[in-house]
């Protein structure tokens, strides 16, 4: 099988010879990877204007967003959205995601790489982008306090993000994946039911136009969001990539609920089991997701987490999970 073909069994539970590996080089050298990512090209008029402040950086996004960062191991955050007050929203420009001009490489690649199982990026499906363009804090209460401009905000940006899909279609790909961190550690950012009148509306729209394409959909999410799996899953998402599975009782428990309903495109724990920096810990773990979560006639793709140091942890470490998912992958 090629690695398209494993993936794709994967993704429809019909039966690979392996579980599905997604692994960058160690050390300069290669290991296991199933899946191709490509987006779109640089929009060659954008320019983030930088410029310092009291010793901090600040640059736009582009989006019109302002970030900033106290500390330059961080990525920063939003500190003043482009929508200052909601009656700039009528003359709002979103930025120009839907050029085909910008698929073009994506398209190249993609046919490069036509054994592979090929995603394209986007942004988020509505609340990722739209946080920022309130600020995060602002726009919570945005949810209460303004949800008619929160809706309209939302199918504005979810508009975009259908194009860009229907232009990663057009350009050969497989699947599109996004990241919207939805949870805290035990809960989500919103109630289920605000979540449900504000935002699932944006998922059904973006996952039905997939479906239409033939398009399989990949979301991350940090956190507990548990509350809206299964609303998520019956609106067609394929596979959710979760870093830490111990919000919800481990590969155990993520297992109980979902297993065999919904592929996990997942590392070993970063919060409960990498931490341990103990190999046989995390080898035995890593044993328990290929049995566990690929036990359904598909259902796993195995993954590396990308911030080591983040965790305190080095590579090699964290290649122990990889030297356990090569002993056990195939069926």
């Amino acid at each position: 099988m090629t690695s398209n073909e494993i993936i794709r069994r994967v993704v429809d539970f019909s039966g690979p010879e392996r579980i599905g590996m997604t692994f960058s080089a160690l050390n300069g050298v290669p290991r296991m990877n199933d899946m191709f990512g490509a987006g779109l090209t640089a929009d060659p008029d954008f320019d983030e204007r930088p410029y310092e402040k009291d010793g901090r950086p600040y640059w736009y996004d582009i989006w019109g967003n302002l970030w900033s960062k106290a500390d330059p191991k961080h990525s920063g955050e939003v500190v003043e959205g482009v929508i200052k007050d909601w009656a700039q929203l009528d003359n709002l420009e979103l930025p120009p995601l839907d050029d085909p001009a910008r698929y073009v490489r994506a398209k190249e690649l993609f046919a490069q790489n036509a054994h592979m199982y090929r995603v394209g990026g986007i942004h988020g499906c509505a609340f990722n982008i739209s946080r920022k363009m309130r600020r995060m804090d602002v726009f919570l209460e945005d949810c209460a306090l303004y949800p008619d401009h929160v809706r309209e905000l939302n199918t504005r940006v979810n508009d975009l993000m259908i194009r860009m899909v229907e232009l990663y279609a057009d350009a050969g790909a497989d699947a599109i994946s996004y990241c919207e961190d939805w949870g805290t550690q035990d809960r989500l950012l919103v109630s289920p039911t605000m979540w449900k009148d504000l935002f699932l509306f944006t998922f059904e729209r973006l996952f039905g136009r997939c479906k239409e394409l033939g398009l399989d959909v990949w979301m991350h999410s940090c956190g507990c969001v548990e509350a809206i799996m299964d609303p998520l899953i019956g609106a067609g998402v394929s596979a959710f990539q979760f870093d830490q599975q111990s919000p919800y009782g481990g590969v155990e428990g993520l297992n109980q609920r979902y297993g065999g309903r919904v592929v996990f495109h997942c590392p070993v724990d970063i919060q409960k089991v990498l931490q341990t920096r103990d190999k046989d810990t995390i080898q035995a773990y890593a044993r328990r997701m290929r049995d566990l979560l690929g036990g359904h006639n598909g259902g796993f793709v195995a993954k590396d987490y990308g911030d080591n140091a983040a965790l305190g942890i080095t590579a090699e470490e964290q290649n122990w999970a990889y030297e356990a998912w090569l002993e056990v992958m195939y069926y």
